[in-house]
Protein backbone atom coordinates (compact mmCIF):
# COMPACT_ATOMS: atom_id res chain seq x y z
CA UNK A 1 0.00 0.00 0.00
CA UNK A 2 1.41 3.23 -0.92
CA UNK A 3 0.49 5.00 2.48
CA UNK A 4 2.60 3.02 4.99
CA UNK A 5 5.65 5.20 4.30
CA UNK A 6 4.36 8.28 4.67
CA UNK A 7 2.69 6.48 7.96
CA UNK A 8 5.98 5.45 9.03
CA UNK A 9 7.56 8.34 8.17
CA UNK A 10 5.20 10.20 10.32
CA UNK A 11 5.77 7.69 12.82
CA UNK A 12 9.11 8.14 12.66
CA UNK A 13 8.92 12.27 13.21
CA UNK A 14 6.39 11.97 16.12
CA UNK A 15 8.69 9.39 18.21
CA UNK A 16 12.09 11.87 17.26
CA UNK A 17 9.74 14.57 18.75
CA UNK A 18 8.58 12.38 21.56
CA UNK A 19 12.70 12.33 22.74
CA UNK A 20 13.49 15.78 21.99
CA UNK A 21 10.66 16.87 23.95
CA UNK A 22 12.66 14.72 26.71
CA UNK A 23 15.91 16.60 26.57
CA UNK A 24 14.15 19.89 26.80
CA UNK A 25 12.50 18.44 30.06
CA UNK A 26 15.48 17.28 31.11
CA UNK A 27 16.75 20.62 30.59
CA UNK A 28 14.45 22.43 32.45
CA UNK A 29 14.31 19.85 35.16
CA UNK A 30 18.47 20.90 35.62
CA UNK A 31 17.93 24.51 35.58
CA UNK A 32 15.06 24.58 37.93
CA UNK A 33 16.51 22.16 40.52
CA UNK A 34 20.26 23.66 40.11
CA UNK A 35 18.29 27.02 41.04
CA UNK A 36 16.32 26.26 43.28
CA UNK A 37 19.32 24.56 45.22
CA UNK A 38 21.20 27.05 45.15
CA UNK A 39 18.81 29.46 46.57
CA UNK A 40 18.42 26.93 49.85
CA UNK A 41 22.05 26.96 50.10
CA UNK A 42 23.06 23.37 48.35
CA UNK A 43 26.53 22.47 48.01
CA UNK A 44 27.29 21.24 44.65
CA UNK A 45 24.52 22.46 43.37
CA UNK A 46 24.99 22.56 39.88
CA UNK A 47 26.33 19.40 39.70
CA UNK A 48 23.26 17.82 41.59
CA UNK A 49 21.07 20.00 39.18
CA UNK A 50 22.69 18.39 36.28
CA UNK A 51 22.55 15.01 37.81
CA UNK A 52 18.95 14.88 38.25
CA UNK A 53 18.18 16.74 35.43
CA UNK A 54 20.36 13.45 33.14
CA UNK A 55 18.16 10.87 35.76
CA UNK A 56 15.11 12.66 34.78
CA UNK A 57 14.91 11.04 31.17
CA UNK A 58 14.01 7.70 32.88
CA UNK A 59 10.97 7.99 34.47
CA UNK A 60 11.17 8.24 38.16
CA UNK A 61 15.09 7.97 38.16
CA UNK A 62 15.73 11.57 39.50
CA UNK A 63 14.52 11.09 42.20
CA UNK A 64 17.20 8.95 43.43
CA UNK A 65 19.42 12.16 43.26
CA UNK A 66 17.36 13.54 46.14
CA UNK A 67 18.37 11.40 49.03
CA UNK A 68 22.47 12.20 47.74
CA UNK A 69 21.32 16.32 47.75
CA UNK A 70 20.87 15.54 51.52
CA UNK A 71 23.15 13.63 52.38
CA UNK A 72 25.55 16.28 50.55
CA UNK A 73 23.79 19.12 52.73
CA UNK A 74 24.53 16.71 55.64
CA UNK A 75 28.43 16.62 55.48
CA UNK A 76 28.59 20.10 54.63
CA UNK A 77 26.77 21.15 57.51
CA UNK A 78 28.55 18.72 59.83
CA UNK A 79 31.80 20.31 58.38
CA UNK A 80 30.74 23.67 59.74
CA UNK A 81 30.39 25.45 56.16
CA UNK A 82 26.58 26.07 57.18
CA UNK A 83 25.56 27.08 60.31
CA UNK A 84 23.32 25.40 62.45
CA UNK A 85 20.63 27.26 63.23
CA UNK A 86 17.63 25.62 61.74
CA UNK A 87 19.46 22.55 61.13
CA UNK A 88 16.47 20.75 60.16
CA UNK A 89 14.68 22.92 57.68
CA UNK A 90 18.00 23.31 56.22
CA UNK A 91 18.67 19.94 56.03
CA UNK A 92 15.71 17.98 55.05
CA UNK A 93 12.75 20.71 54.54
CA UNK A 94 14.16 23.25 52.26
CA UNK A 95 16.28 20.74 49.67
CA UNK A 96 13.17 18.57 50.21
CA UNK A 97 10.74 21.43 49.41
CA UNK A 98 12.47 22.48 46.21
CA UNK A 99 12.70 18.85 44.63
CA UNK A 100 9.30 18.21 45.52
CA UNK A 101 8.15 21.55 44.00
CA UNK A 102 9.89 20.64 41.22
CA UNK A 103 8.75 17.27 40.72
CA UNK A 104 5.12 18.30 40.53
CA UNK A 105 5.81 21.00 38.22
CA UNK A 106 7.51 18.95 35.93
CA UNK A 107 4.80 16.03 36.18
CA UNK A 108 2.26 17.90 35.96
CA UNK A 109 2.13 20.77 34.38
CA UNK A 110 5.55 20.77 32.42
CA UNK A 111 5.69 17.28 30.62
CA UNK A 112 2.17 16.94 29.84
CA UNK A 113 2.76 20.57 28.17
CA UNK A 114 5.73 20.20 25.94
CA UNK A 115 5.01 16.11 25.42
CA UNK A 116 1.69 17.83 24.13
CA UNK A 117 3.28 19.94 21.65
CA UNK A 118 5.72 18.06 20.66
CA UNK A 119 3.74 14.70 19.61
CA UNK A 120 0.41 16.67 19.01
CA UNK A 121 -1.44 14.63 21.68
CA UNK A 122 -3.49 16.35 24.15
CA UNK A 123 -2.57 17.18 27.94
CA UNK A 124 -5.01 15.57 29.13
CA UNK A 125 -4.23 12.67 26.54
CA UNK A 126 -0.65 12.46 27.77
CA UNK A 127 -1.38 12.32 31.36
CA UNK A 128 -3.83 9.48 30.72
CA UNK A 129 -1.47 7.67 28.85
CA UNK A 130 1.33 7.71 30.87
CA UNK A 131 -0.93 6.27 33.57
CA UNK A 132 -1.97 3.57 32.24
CA UNK A 133 1.55 2.60 30.82
CA UNK A 134 2.62 2.76 34.20
CA UNK A 135 -0.12 0.58 35.37
CA UNK A 136 0.62 -1.53 32.56
CA UNK A 137 4.05 -1.70 31.83
CA UNK A 138 5.72 -0.02 34.72
CA UNK A 139 8.64 1.70 33.92
CA UNK A 140 8.95 0.74 30.32
CA UNK A 141 5.13 1.38 30.34
CA UNK A 142 5.85 5.28 31.12
CA UNK A 143 8.85 5.45 28.69
CA UNK A 144 6.89 4.47 26.09
CA UNK A 145 3.49 5.32 26.73
CA UNK A 146 3.65 8.67 25.01
CA UNK A 147 5.53 7.75 21.44
CA UNK A 148 2.85 4.42 21.31
CA UNK A 149 -0.22 6.83 21.97
CA UNK A 150 1.20 9.08 19.55
CA UNK A 151 1.70 6.47 16.50
CA UNK A 152 -1.61 4.81 17.58
CA UNK A 153 -3.31 8.35 16.74
CA UNK A 154 -1.45 8.58 13.34
CA UNK A 155 -2.77 4.51 12.92
CA UNK A 156 -6.59 6.07 13.97
CA UNK A 157 -6.13 9.50 11.81
CA UNK A 158 -5.01 7.40 8.52
CA UNK A 159 -6.60 4.35 8.29
CA UNK A 160 -9.35 3.48 11.02
CA UNK A 161 -11.16 6.70 11.00
CA UNK A 162 -11.37 7.02 7.34
CA UNK A 163 -12.72 3.82 6.88
CA UNK A 164 -15.77 4.03 9.36
CA UNK A 165 -17.06 7.62 8.39
CA UNK A 166 -19.63 6.75 6.83
CA UNK A 167 -20.35 7.79 3.16
CA UNK A 168 -16.76 7.37 2.33
CA UNK A 169 -17.23 3.27 2.51
CA UNK A 170 -19.41 1.21 0.53
CA UNK A 171 -19.85 -2.44 1.25
CA UNK A 172 -20.43 -4.12 -2.12
CA UNK A 173 -20.36 -8.14 -3.01
CA UNK A 174 -19.00 -8.42 0.68
CA UNK A 175 -16.06 -6.38 0.20
CA UNK A 176 -15.62 -2.60 1.64
CA UNK A 177 -14.44 -0.47 -1.52
CA UNK A 178 -13.48 3.34 -1.74
CA UNK A 179 -16.65 5.03 -3.99
CA UNK A 180 -13.63 7.15 -5.18
CA UNK A 181 -11.48 4.24 -6.79
CA UNK A 182 -12.06 2.46 -10.11
CA UNK A 183 -13.06 -0.66 -8.18
CA UNK A 184 -16.51 0.22 -8.25
CA UNK A 185 -17.24 -2.12 -11.02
Amino acid sequence: DHRWPKLLSEMDQAIGAFFRGRLLIALLMSVMLGAGWFWVGMPYWILLGLGAGLLSLIPYAASLIWPFAILLKYLDMSMGSSGTDNYWMQLLVWPSAVYLGVQIIEGWILTPWVQSQSTNLSAATILLVVLIGGALGGVLGLILAIPFAACLKILAKELIIPRIRLGDITEMHGKIINPNSSDLT
